[in-house]
């Protein structure tokens, strides 16, 4: 008798796949980027990049977006939404400088 970890198939016994199938229609799950593409400030970041960097939700990140208290995506395609690095570095460094001072003022 197999063992569990076995099929039988076409009266021969081989062991099972490690992955399981998608399902038809899924899409691959996404490779995180390398955190070493906030170097290039003209690199193009993913949403789930943009949110580890600023640290905030991607429903966070949508609602400044269209208040106008973040840059703006680039659309590069119908689903494809991505941020210029230099500006989300920019948007930090801003957020840093009126935290700073409001630190400062506030001691």
């Amino acid at each position: 008798m197999p063992q569990a970890t076995q099929t039988q198939h076409a009266g021969a016994v081989r062991p099972k796949r490690a992955t399981q199938r998608r399902a038809v229609g899924a899409r691959p799950k996404r490779v995180a980027q390398p955190i070493e593409v906030l170097k290039v400030r003209e690199a193009l970041l993913m949403k789930p990049t943009v949110s580890l960097v600023t640290g905030m939700s991607s429903s966070s990140i949508a609602r400044k977006v269209a208040s106008g208290d973040f840059p703006s995506p680039v659309k590069d395609g119908p689903r494809c939404t991505r941020w210029v690095c230099g500006a989300v570095l920019d948007w930090l460094a801003a957020r840093a400088e009126t935290t700073a001072a409001t630190c400062q003022v506030g001691a």
